[in-house]
């Protein structure tokens, strides 16, 4: 056995549970695998006396005990205000006892039951988590204190401001920039009052949008001081949100009179250059090299003067922020080397060009101020030259006019003959989409919101048995049909679906039918057309019929409720029972070296886990039901099944080809069950038959085998829990498992051999050919 030394740092636990060997299994554990120290206390008196009087890191305990019981331990912990962890440790499987205990404010719920060595450390481990988050959950309240020091110390000004707009706390440096001495000055007071007139109006909006839980970009406000002057200061801020609870505004305060003084002398110093800059009789233009694996392949134009957009006839919007490849029309940038050498060197430089794709010659002065951008200035140097090329490129560029245009009225008849064709395609594929309609399965339907008007296909009609007459087209008449328990709710969704608050629009209603009666269906529609405002006009969807499954819900709702009994009776007290046994036999034999003596502990883990197998068993209770029932292929599953059996040498006789069952999905255990019953205690079985037959307008299954058949003493009880051989459970979970969708099972056999009766009723059976027709 592995030892743990336990230090004086090391983890100190209560264990609390009434029964003492599960208490001594647990402090031997922990003690001596992980080094935590454990105090057990019988009940939860003793440990509330043990909490009085000395120090823990936790608590963990038992749910079932005499007196007081573990929940009520944990909620009489919480209303003393102790926080230490708490962690439900116990054989109570209930669903209603984890949440309980969750909400009661438990760190953690482990299940006891499996191998010891698993489920304690485990348990070590949710200790260990437990333990350490509370002692993060006291540094983090140290850092927050230390945080409070920073904001107190903080140059910038600080508020705190309640839901009503009152302030609730500041720091020095806000007393500082109002000129206030005492927090009193300050406390209690709208903040909208510090504001300067010209900004109280933005202000408030501001802190509208953040009392609403909007956060806000830094913004520039005047603020009144106490002196009557004022400053601009920049605000930020943003909601405290506390959980899921919004407590108020908490943000700074930057005192920028100075920078806003400053930026606006800058401003002035760029207006004048920006006057300069449009008024030059040359042209300017100022450019950003773009680089490719470490080469200029390209160049942005940043800004533009006037003369620019005269002299070379490019608008400011069409050259600002593009390539000089694009404003240009050329597949190289022009005079890219030339300027990616000023740009790179900083060298002035001078040139006369002759640019081609304007048939222009320029003078050009290009400059460099910072690495990897330049500015150019120019101007035309050849008026004459220019007028005689443009009258050329005048006549080139009507000609590319009238190409252009005859390209275009091509394209237009091309488009022409496409739309004609569509329009053929789309009548084809409207006939084609009605047939759809009407072949499917589910209705379909189509509502028109402007008109208020249903188009629905021949499925819906026959789904709730009306002929094409007897439904009326209005959405008004559409709605009183369906139950006024459900109508609230569909109305709800349908409303929420129309205002953008859901993807789709899906509900399941009861609609009343020919015959009087409500019938379950599910209806899922989307907008398929809006108007010029962006409104839903028109919706389509389809309409399912769910009736089977909403009463194989209610089925499934009462197994479970059966199923709890059974759970409640066995698995507690049988779990807490094995894991002493269990804990103790790995005790002994980490301490025994004997032959005999392992040998014997051998048999007993054997018996061990028989018992813990008979225990794993009851869960087969926990998922009957938990599934909806389905349609099986009893021919297929019963092949599968029997095969699976142990049957060899059993000659195997299905004679119920074609037929299919609406079952719970542990059908297949049904089978197994009788199959196993046949082999174990039917004595020399060489036969097994499954056949079925009509009676009235049910459906009886009958499997027989050719064995020593059920004693008579056996067959009144045969099908109650813990009767017959073995567990006595085998045919009890048969008879539940069938009962969820109304099958019924008995046995009529005799000395030739055993026979199962399954009688199966209208609605839960079908053959094949008529359900695929």
């Amino acid at each position: 056995m592995e030892r743990s030394h336990i230090g004086e740092n090391a983890i100190k636990v209560l264990y609390v549970d009434d029964e003492p060997d599960l208490n001594d299994l647990a402090k031997a554990y922990l003690q001596s695998h992980y080094g935590v120290a454990v105090i057990t206390a019988d009940s939860a008196q003793a440990a509330l006396s043990l909490l009085g009087d000395d120090r823990f890191d936790a608590v963990v305990s038992d749910y079932q005990m005499p007196g007081m019981d573990g929940l009520e331990l944990l909620v009489k912990l919480r209303k003393e205000m102790n926080d230490i962890p708490f962690i439900l440790f116990t054989g109570r499987g209930r669903e209603e006892v984890v949440i309980e205990a969750l909400n009661n404010g438990a760190d953690y719920y482990i299940q006891k039951g499996g191998e010891p060595r698993a489920a304690f450390a485990e348990l070590h481990h949710k200790i260990k988590l437990a333990v350490e988050r509370r002692r993060a959950a006291v540094k983090l309240r140290e850092s927050e204190s230390r945080f409070r020091g920073i904001i107190e110390n903080a140059h910038a000004g600080y508020f705190l401001m309640s839901l009503d707009g009152k302030l609730l706390d500041v720091n020095h440096s806000w007393l500082s920039m109002h000129g206030m001495e005492s927090k009193n000055d300050a406390l209690g007071k709208d903040l909208i009052g510090f504001l300067a007139a010209e900004d109280k109006e933005r202000g408030s909006e501001i802190l509208e949008m953040l009392l609403h839980g909007e956060c806000s970009n830094p913004t520039d406000l005047h603020f009144r001081r106490k002196d009557g002057g004022t400053g601009i200061y920049t605000l930020t801020a943003s909601p405290v949100i506390e959980g899921l609870g919004f407590l108020g505004v908490e943000g700074f305060c930057f005192d920028v009179t100075e920078v806003r003084s400053i930026a606006e002398e800058l401003g002035s110093s760029r207006k004048r250059h920006d006057e300069l800059f449009r008024t030059m009789d040359e042209g300017v233009a100022m450019h950003e090299l773009v680089y490719k694996d470490g080469k200029a392949v390209d160049y942005i134009i940043l800004d533009v003067n006037p003369a620019f957009e005269r002299i070379l006839g490019i608008r400011r919007e069409d050259a600002v922020g593009r390539l000089a490849t694009e404003v240009y029309g050329v597949p190289k940038a022009p005079f890219l080397s030339q300027y990616e050498s000023v740009a790179e060197n900083g060298i002035p430089l001078k040139m006369e060009v002759h640019f081609e794709p304007m048939n222009t010659f320029f003078d050009i002065s290009v400059t460099s101020s910072e690495r990897g951008k330049f500015s150019t200035l120019f101007f035309d140097t050849t008026k004459s030259k220019v007028m005689t090329e443009e009258i050329r490129a005048q006549s080139d560029e009507i000609q590319t006019q009238n190409e252009q245009l005859q390209a275009q009225r091509e394209e237009l008849m091309e488009t022409y003959d496409k739309v004609v064709r569509s329009n053929h395609q789309l009548k084809d594929s409207e006939e084609k989409w009605k047939s759809v309609i009407d072949a499917t399965s589910d209705g379909v339907v189509e509502y028109d919101l402007c008109t208020d008007r249903i188009i629905v296909n021949p499925r819906i009609r026959s789904l709730l048995g009306y002929s094409v007459g007897d439904i009326t087209l209005r959405m008004e008449q559409m709605v009183a049909l369906i139950h006024p328990e459900d109508r609230p709710k569909m109305e709800q969704r349908l409303k929420r679906y129309l205002h953008g608050e859901a993807e789709l629009f899906h509900s399941e209603h009861r609609v009343q039918g020919q015959d009087g009666r409500y019938y379950w269906t599910m209806v899922r529609m989307k907008v398929i057309e809006r108007d010029e405002g962006g409104k839903a006009s028109k919706m389509l969807g389809t309409v399912q019929d769910i009736n089977a499954s909403k009463i194989a819900e209610e089925a499934l709702r009462t197994a479970n409720r059966k199923l709890n009994l059974l759970n409640t009776i066995t698995r507690h007290d049988l779990r807490n029972q094995l894991m002493i046994l269990q804990g103790n036999v790995t005790i002994l034999r980490e301490m025994l070296k004997g032959e005999e003596q392992l040998n014997c502990l051998k048999r007993m883990d054997k018996t061990l886990s028989n018992i813990e197998h008979h225990i794993e068993f009851t869960k087969l209770y926990d998922n009957l039901g938990s599934e909806r029932p389905r349609w099986h292929d009893l021919s297929q599953l019963s092949r599968r099944v029997l095969r699976s059996a142990k049957t060899e040498g059993v000659s195997l006789q299905i004679d119920i080809d074609g037929l299919e069952v609406y079952a719970d999905p542990m059908l297949e255990k049904v089978l197994h069950n009788l199959a196993d019953n046949s082999i174990r205690h039917g004595g020399n079985v060489s036969r097994i038959k499954l056949h079925w037959y009509q009676e009235g307008k049910d459906a009886v299954i009958v499997y027989e085998d050719n064995g020593r058949g059920i004693p008579a003493e056996y067959r009144e009880h045969l099908f109650e829990k813990g009767k017959g051989h073995n567990t006595g459970l085998g045919l009890f979970l048969s008879r539940e498992i069938l009962s969820i969708t109304g099958i019924g099972i008995d046995e009529a056999g005799d000395e030739k051999g055993a026979r199962f009766r399954m009688k199966i009723p209208e609605g839960s059976f079908r053959l094949k050919a008529a359900s695929n027709g």
